[in-house]
């Protein structure tokens, strides 16, 4: 059974919980009764404290049901696991067992440039642990603890809320050098075929010359005029309504031009 302090209906808000497992004892009454003194199990127990509360926490063992259900996707039904195995405790639980103890979800205080390590030092006094505690602080939360948590708070999801900006921006960027990988690779492609590739004889029909496949078939439209605007800035930019086909002519125009002035530097 749960041992719970002081916790009242709805301040169990795991989203704001701090949880450690660690080893507990429990007394084995049948082992016990048979020395004839008192003998106990190690037990493996969860103790959960919450941001901005020091007055209440639980302690469980760590494969007693949680008080949090969860939900199948396929049925809705609710159904209910170990404190252990429920998705908010997981991650501490695996810490647990890998022998590194109490571990911080989220982005620890010490990232918070904002903070002096005094205020650390108060907010973990309080069970605030992580920036995401911090700025999920509830009104009443706020107003309890009055030396400037309003602002803290505050400071806390704009600090979150520009990490999201810079996540996406760094997001772009590397797609923006996969692209440009991906065109490197192709001007080495397109280098290698028209090296290896003979001229069609004068009295030939053009068709010759078309009979390979050209490697920019399987692009789309965007990517083939990106590549023309990036392999010959003075090429003019096809019209929004040019057809792939005349693309993939442009292209291969732009991509044999750029083998010509090769082979006449060499």
């Amino acid at each position: 059974m749960a041992i719970q302090q002081a916790v009242a209906p709805g301040d169990m808000i795991h989203t704001q919980a701090v949880p450690r497992f660690y080893m507990g004892l429990t007394q084995n009454d049948l082992k016990s009764k048979e020395a004839g003194r008192p003998i106990f199990d190690d037990i493996e127990m969860l103790e959960i404290k919450w941001a901005g509360n020091t007055k209440s926490e639980l302690h469980a063992p760590a494969k007693d049901r949680c008080d949090r259900p969860l939900r199948n996707p396929e049925n809705n039904d609710r159904y209910y696991v170990a404190w252990k195995d429920h998705p908010d405790f997981a991650k501490a639980y695996e810490a647990f067992k890998a022998g590194q103890g109490g571990t911080v979800q989220g982005t620890p205080l010490s990232e918070l440039p904002f903070l002096t390590e005094g205020r650390r030092a108060e907010l973990r006094a309080i069970n605030i642990h992580s920036a995401e505690q911090l700025a999920s602080l509830t009104g009443a939360q706020i107003g309890k603890y009055g030396f400037g948590m309003g602002d803290l708070c505050k400071q806390a999801q704009n600090y979150l809320e520009r990490a999201k900006g810079t996540e996406l921006d760094v997001r772009h960027e590397r797609e923006k050098d996969e692209m440009r990988a991906e065109m490197a690779a192709l001007r080495t492609q397109m280098d290698m075929l028209l090296s290896g590739s003979t001229p069609a004889p004068q009295a030939a029909k053009p068709a010759p010359v078309k009979a390979k496949p050209s490697p920019f078939d399987s692009w789309d439209a965007e990517d083939i005029k990106n590549w023309i605007k990036d392999a010959d800035p003075s090429e003019p930019e096809p019209h929004h309504k040019t057809g792939k086909a005349k693309l993939i002519e442009i292209a291969d125009r732009v991509a044999a031009k750029l083998q010509a002035d090769q082979s006449q530097a060499a």
